[in-house]
């Protein structure tokens, strides 16, 4: 019986019976019931498949243990699994050798293997002390369930520590009433009306405490409750028992115990005595975590511990991570054997373990610069794994001065962590004064390139000044770029060929400048062939920068609704796995494209997310997005306040915002506050020298003269080269009020409606809506335009079943949008009444 646990155990009643996937935290001290709230869950769960797992201190440290024992039941399925999973997983598991494994595919092919369960029956997941599972097995699974919308799966994790699972739905256990705590006692002791009283007391509450004290309690004064539950684990510990309870205390496997206490002098009989005190069970395992604490023992009877644990294991990195706990001194051979587990467990995709043993092996170097190179590693790990805070610190304890290739790689991961913090002038500074370094190895000059970004949020002058430094690094790619930066445009396409064989990076640093050069179409071409080498060789750390780039060329384009689909589902993935930059970056994309169709609560949403972020991730699409939904709302003023100063930054959204501040300026009556933007954007136009650049040069030029009806038609002779259809509709909405007022109706309707036309079909609906009153204002009927058939299907739904028209399966689906094929077809069934469909083959002619 549970006593005091109504709400809680209705709680978890609602949570058993949800049908999708779902994640509950029970948080709570020390012996507070969290596993008897799990034992009762698991025995309602009759008509699921129960995957349990609890964790352990002997297993903390070695890499995907938790998610090794968790899925033991499941493995038959990986042969079954898409090629980059299976490898993934298997190559995580340590079942095969492959290249090091990207998280995102190990969370994936969890994700398969626990939705083709739940395609049987629904699955309860139990991880019981969460807080001793290793961390990349708690990252794969938290990204599983992340990503499941239509599996019902529910996961259920016990916990002392806040940070587990932080972002889920927690049941907070708080101790029992004395009401309750009065019943519980009663039920399990008879004691006297004085010591009942005092048990009570000292256990306040907490009902491992009321269950455990009435052995020991004593009439000392009550002292902190962890630490009086220790001592009653403690008393008594028979001294033949002592040692063999020590090794397991200290992170022995249950199949260690008996013979690592045997190499302390612990024969058979201290064996069973360790089992009669009741404090290790006869699988040996501790009977609770707290008998950790309670063991007396001298330190360097713990040293000793760790050192037999060592000696009888045969695995490399468990031996290796006790021999770094026995010798807490400086000594290379304990190091460098901590290094080289660090780089087994990298290499099995478990970076924030490898981070673990290579902090340790750095506090074991005798030698500063052996320990800076280790602490190094750590660093780099981080970085690659989002956690650039942690980074950060793995970096202040390096001691300089350090060698020039471990100084440029210092450099590499600070400059990426000021980027990331928001401080581009910092982060470009840094990489240039590395690389103009006479003594800086050849291949930090992969610097320059990744300081791009950088240069971008800095300013013109940053980006010439990088234009001239690249100008000396060999490579067409470097040489593209250079050229690009110093006003001079090649061609993408030839540029990508000549530079051959080179890293993914390079190539999508290639198509980014690709589209500052205005070639839009080009670059979206080479980046989906990049997003399929992407997938196939699970680089998923690149995916993010491809992802924004295809939805930015999108835009451009006017493929709205694809681009925000692609925006969306890319801002979850980076959600889900804690990308905080390109969230914002996602956010702010989203907030654009939210603002061109007048969605206002939904842009001004996602604007705030970018700017509460550090550095304000994506912060120029914001403000853009701001600008068209004020100006589409007839808020000229705001618009302009938007854009005013900000055009001339060399962000591509603004410089592709400045016919939006010309036609805020025209609109508030002071035309000559745009005319430098518009100078600068007519510069730009003839270096890119792009059909659909010269429309818009043209456009703002009609907005500004006195006589614009020429401007206006050579805009749309433009338009007609190179058909986008937004921005076709806005000029010709332009010139249909210019027009109108020229009291030329019938050529107003004509533009009007040809406006209106797409503007209805692309949901900018305040813009349609202008085009409406000024077809009213000619005296003419508004025609009634289908809308765009994806306009009611969330962004989600809108991106499956684009796929989907193109003739991908549910599993080809899944694979490109890191779901489950389960998820897929769920979305695809919500999908088909709003399109008027009935089957998967009807949706190519629907769309």
């Amino acid at each position: 019986m549970l006593y005091g646990r109504a709400a809680e155990v209705a709680a978890i009643g609602e949570f058993l019976a949800g049908e999708h996937g779902r994640v509950l935290v029970l948080r709570g001290e020390d012996g507070i019931g969290k596993t008897a709230l799990i034992e009762h869950a698991v025995a309602r769960a009759t008509e699921a498949t129960v995957l349990r797992c609890r964790g352990a201190m002997f297993e903390a440290m070695l890499p995907y243990s938790g998610l090794t024992m968790l899925l033991r039941d499941l493995m038959g399925g990986l042969d079954g699994l898409p090629a980059p999973q299976r490898t993934a997983l298997a190559v995580a598991f340590g079942l095969e050798a492959g290249p090091p494994p990207e998280a995102m595919f190990i969370g994936l092919a969890v994700l398969t293997l626990l939705a083709e369960a739940a395609a049987e029956r629904p699955v309860l997941i139990v991880v019981d002390d969460a807080e001793w599972w290793d961390p990349d097995s708690s990252a794969a699974l938290l990204f599983a369930v992340r990503r499941m919308s239509a599996e019902n799966v529910a996961l259920l994790m016990a916990t002392e520590r806040p940070d587990i699972a932080a972002g889920f739905g927690e049941l907070i256990l708080e101790r029992l009433s004395p009401v309750d705590a009065a019943a519980l006692l009663d039920a399990h002791a008879e004691l006297s009306p004085g010591l009942r009283y005092r048990v009570l007391t000292e256990a306040r509450g907490n009902p491992l405490a009321l269950l455990e004290l009435p052995r020991v309690v004593t009439g000392e004064d009550a002292i902190e409750l962890k630490g009086r539950l220790a001592r009653v684990f403690a008393t008594p510990v028979p001294e033949e028992a002592r040692l063999v309870l020590l090794v397991a205390a200290r992170g022995a496997r249950p199949e260690l115990v008996a013979r690592a206490a045997e190499a302390m002098g612990a024969g058979p009989a201290n064996l069973a005595a360790a089992r009669a005190t009741g404090l290790l069970t006869d699988r040996m395992e501790l009977r609770h975590p707290l008998v950790r604490h309670a063991i007396p023992s001298t330190a360097a009877e713990d040293h000793e511990a760790h050192r037999a644990i060592a000696e009888v294991s045969t695995d490399p990195d468990e031996r290796a991570y006790h021999r770094g706990m026995a010798d807490l001194g400086h000594r290379e051979d304990v190091a460098a054997e901590l290094e080289a587990a660090a780089g087994r467990v990298a290499a099995r995709g478990a970076l924030a373990s490898a981070r673990t043993y290579y902090i340790a092996a750095a506090e074991r170097s005798p030698d500063r610069d052996a320990a800076n190179r280790r602490n190094l590693s750590a660093a780099e790990l981080d970085l690659a794994a989002g956690r650039h805070d942690i980074a950060e610190g793995d970096l202040a304890r390096m001691m300089p001065p350090y060698p020039p290739e471990v100084r440029a790689r210092v450099t590499g991961v600070r400059a990426a962590i000021a980027m990331l913090n928001g401080d581009s002038t910092r982060s470009f500074a840094m990489a240039m004064e590395e690389t103009a370094r006479p003594d800086t190895p050849p291949e930090a000059a992969s610097l320059l390139m990744c300081a791009l970004m950088a240069a971008w949020y800095s300013g013109e002058d940053a980006l010439a000044a990088l234009g001239e430094r690249l100008a000396g690094v060999p490579g067409a790619d470097a040489e593209f770029v250079s050229a690009a930066l110093r006003g001079r445009v090649g061609s993408l396409p030839e540029a990508v060929a000549a530079a051959g064989d080179i890293a993914v990076a390079r190539l999508l640093i290639m198509c980014g400048i690709g589209l500052t050069t205005g070639q839009d179409a080009e670059a979206r071409v080479i980046i989906t062939g990049l997003l399929e080498r992407i997938r196939a060789e699970g680089a998923a750390g690149l995916l993010p920068t491809a992802l924004f780039f295809l939805a930015e060329a999108d835009v451009f384009a006017g493929r709205h609704e694809e681009a925000r689909a692609g925006a969306d589902e890319a801002r979850r993935l980076a959600r889900d796995t804690g990308q905080r930059h390109w969230e914002g970056q996602f956010a702010a994309l989203g907030a654009y494209l939210a603002g061109i169709q007048g969605r206002e609560e939904e842009c001004r949403r996602l604007s705030a997310l970018v700017f509460g972020l550090p550095g304000e991730p994506g912060g120029a699409w914001a403000r853009a997005g701001l600008a068209r939904l004020h100006l589409g709302a007839g808020r000229p003023g705001e618009a302009f306040a938007e854009l005013d100063g900000v055009v001339h930054r060399p962000e591509l959204c603004m410089l592709r915002a400045v016919p939006d501040l010309a036609e805020a300026a025209v609109r508030l009556g002071e035309p000559e506050r745009a005319a430098g933007a518009v100078a600068f954007f007519e510069a730009w136009a003839g270096a890119v020298d792009r059909a659909w650049a010269w429309a818009l040069v043209e456009r703002c030029r009609a907005l500004l003269a006195g006589e614009p009806e020429a401007h206006y038609l050579a805009a749309l002779d433009w338009h007609g080269k190179d058909r986008r259809a937004g921005e076709e509709a806005r000029t010709l909405l332009l010139y249909g009020e210019w027009l109108r007022r020229a009291k030329r109706k019938g050529d107003a309707r004509e533009r009007l409606t040809a406006a209106l036309e797409i503007f209805e079909r692309q949901g900018a609906e305040p813009w349609a809506r202008r085009a409406r009153e000024e077809l009213t204002a000619t005296g003419a009927a508004v025609p009634s335009t289908a809308p765009d058939p994806l306009a009611g299907l969330t962004p989600q739904e809108s991106r499956i079943v684009r796929l989907a028209a193109e003739g991908l399966s549910n599993k080809d689906i899944a694979a490109t949008l890191f779901l489950s094929p389960r998820t897929v077809g769920y979305h695809l069934y919500k999908a088909y009444p709003k399109l008027g469909v009935l089957s998967r083959g009807e949706l190519a002619g629907a769309i």
